[in-house]
């Protein structure tokens, strides 16, 4: 199934490499809806009969889940609302696919997947749209999860008992994927950056030592020193690009950098909801809320080569690079 992603699937006219400031310059020129507002007030939308503060609030405040994990909150969370409001109109649709979708332009699986609810409900009757909204809802939901359980199918055949994994950010695929390695008894250990600037380590951390998996934490400016300790290396990813480039967490370039120093297979899970047309110099790179030291980059996501990595896993297979 081919992703919609409604954008401009021109290049940049100015191609530059990825070590230059034009990368990072993207960010600061950011503005709502791509950063994140400081605010929770939302302007009245009197045609608009469901809750949209709850929608833009989840995807506004979740800053640590990964895109998959984070779309299917959200489409449980729509599916939820249009159960208890029973109504729908055309124009409340796009617009709030249209706003929804812009909120996380980093993670490309959620534009995708509003796109594709939108598509298939354009030519839909007014008597049936309300109808059809929920069942379209519940196929992407389903088509969703069955790509990223078939994504973590094709991944386990990459770890094998005794390894140890590097990893960086947290990619709800590959918890779930080590999560049901270890309840299958399959013995590994987990290194682990704590993934500035969003601190998702933490949150990893935690999930699989729940599993019994175990975890030892470093930080993100150890991960050359550590990775001759490492395996394999796994890494989440929020949008392939159609230059070469993925788009993943901050810190993801300095990993697959030290993994090819080091001779370290590294493996992105991306399957084809992460698909985007854009080209990395004209993607939008995400900022986090500010705290602390206001001075400190808080840029979220980075492009990287898809040269830097072993391959790709999708939901149909492992792709050597």
């Amino acid at each position: 199934m081919a992703p919609l992603f409604c954008a401009d699937k021109h290049p940049h006219p100015n191609h530059q490499s990825l070590h230059t400031p034009s990368i990072l310059e993207v960010a600061p020129a950011l503005t709502p809806p791509y950063s994140y507002p400081t605010g929770d007030c939302e302007p009245s939308r009197q045609d608009c009969i469901m809750d949209h503060h709850a929608l833009t609030s989840l995807l506004r405040r979740d800053t640590t889940s990964g895109s998959t994990a984070l779309t299917l909150r959200l489409l449980q969370t729509l599916r939820k609302q249009l159960r208890a409001d029973q109504t729908l109109s055309s124009r409340i649709l796009d617009q709030l696919v249209s706003e929804l979708s812009a909120i996380r332009p980093s993670m490309v699986v959620l534009a995708n997947v509003l796109h594709r609810w939108q598509h298939r409900l354009a030519d839909c009757p007014t008597a049936e749209l309300y109808a059809q909204a929920l069942n379209s809802l519940d196929q992407l939901e389903s088509c969703l999860k069955s790509a990223s359980t078939r994504l973590q199918t094709q991944a386990r055949q990459l770890v094998h008992p005794g390894m140890t994994l590097l990893l960086h950010s947290r990619s709800s695929a590959i918890s779930q994927l080590l999560i049901e390695l270890a309840a299958d008894n399959i013995a590994f250990d987990v290194i682990l950056t704590q993934s500035l600037p969003g601190r998702e380590g933490a949150l990893l951390a935690q999930e699989l030592q729940a599993a019994g998996i175990p975890c030892q934490r470093i930080h993100d400016a150890q991960l050359m020193l550590f990775m001759e300790q490492a395996d394999l290396c796994l890494s989440g990813c929020d949008a392939w690009l159609s230059d070469g480039y993925f788009i993943n967490k901050c810190g993801t370039a300095l990993q697959a950098l030290a993994a090819r120093q080091c001779n370290i297979p590294f493996w992105v899970l991306a399957d084809s909801f992460k698909e985007s047309p854009l080209q990395h110099t004209a993607f939008p790179l995400e900022i986090l809320p500010g705290e602390g030291d206001m001075t400190i980059s808080r840029i979220a996501f980075e492009p990287i080569p898809t040269s830097w990595a072993s391959g790709r896993i999708t939901e149909h297979g492992l792709q050597s690079a």
